[in-house]
């Protein structure tokens, strides 16, 4: 059955800032796409996911990468109570590539959240990450960071969208 995504809200951020929110976000799709092509400062970073204002314990998430620091070998990563669902994305002060966040039924209220990032990154590496936010509210707020590394800031010039998927 076929879909149709419908851009919810969307910035490319002008200066340097820590941390990327969309707030007000309606409850009217079935699931929520994000295509985010964030530029970090000095160092290698992760992209961070959080819901609803919740810097808690209360994430979890499983990730599996293959990327040149590696020698082309598998990595993977898991985490059982996170402050964020982090994707493994090595960003690094090079030009932005997508990352692409799937979250499932986010306004169902009485089931966990799960998502699924990806990230193809031809000069560098690929990864997927499933995560789980441990709580059953709607969300209706979504903050991006940058985890790991040295300074935690979004270059100016990193996008950020967020589309809602409307059942066909």
């Amino acid at each position: 059955m076929p879909s149709t995504y419908e851009p919810i809200a969307t910035t490319t951020l002008a200066t340097a800032t820590s941390t990327v929110t969309f707030s007000s976000i309606p409850s009217t799709y079935t699931d929520l796409i994000m295509v985010v092509s964030p530029i970090g400062t000095a160092g290698n970073y992760d992209l961070g996911i959080r819901y609803n204002s919740d810097s808690g314990s209360n994430y979890s998430f499983t990730s599996i990468s293959f990327n040149a620091d590696n020698n082309n070998s598998p990595y993977s990563e898991r985490a059982s109570n996170a402050t964020s669902i982090t994707a493994r994305t090595n960003i690094a002060t090079v030009v932005p590539y997508p990352i692409i966040f799937e979250v499932l039924n986010y306004s169902n209220s009485t089931a966990y959240k799960t998502s699924l990032s990806k990230i193809a990154r031809g000069d560098y590496a690929v990864a997927r990450t499933v995560g789980m936010w441990r709580n059953t509210n709607a969300v209706n707020e979504v903050s991006f960071i940058l985890v790991g590394g040295g300074s935690t800031t979004f270059k100016a010039g990193s996008a950020f969208t967020i589309y809602g998927v409307k059942s066909a």
